[in-house]
């Protein structure tokens, strides 16, 4: 059986990491994005489509003390990329024909940023850092 642990080999590359930045405004809510993407110790240049979610204010909490509210917004990030070009290469045909995985995988990013002036007031940019 396939495991995605074993599909990215998660004992060698537990990570998959990304750093990018949005580049053009598409539509009211949605974006172009491009984020350098990590799979495997290998780095690409991937475009993403960013949609704006909304944004909404949630209390910090220490403990039993409320040390105020803090501005959160969410994003979706989506892309398609080839795996290949990530190294991940495992392959295996069915015994009636046809490939087992794609060479196609999505990307789906799940983002909530939270503003630093509201970190920085209610101390939690420690927290965050930490």
């Amino acid at each position: 059986m396939l495991r995605s642990a074993d599909f990215f080999d998660v004992e060698n590359h537990p990570t998959i990491t990304f750093a990018g930045r949005l580049v053009e405004r598409t539509a009211d809510t949605h974006f172009e994005a491009v984020a350098d993407v990590t799979i495997r110790s290998n780095t690409r240049s991937v475009p993403f489509d960013v949609a704006y979610l909304g944004q909404w204010e949630a209390p910090f909490w220490v403990g039993d003390e409320n040390r105020g509210t803090m501005r959160r917004i969410g994003f979706e990030g989506r892309t398609r990329v080839n795996r290949h070009d990530f190294g991940v290469s495992w392959q295996d045909e069915l015994p009636g024909g046809g490939r087992v995985v794609s060479d196609q995988i999505d990307l789906v990013l799940d983002i909530e940023a939270i503003h630093e002036g509201d970190l920085e007031k209610t101390g939690a940019i420690e927290h965050y850092r930490g």
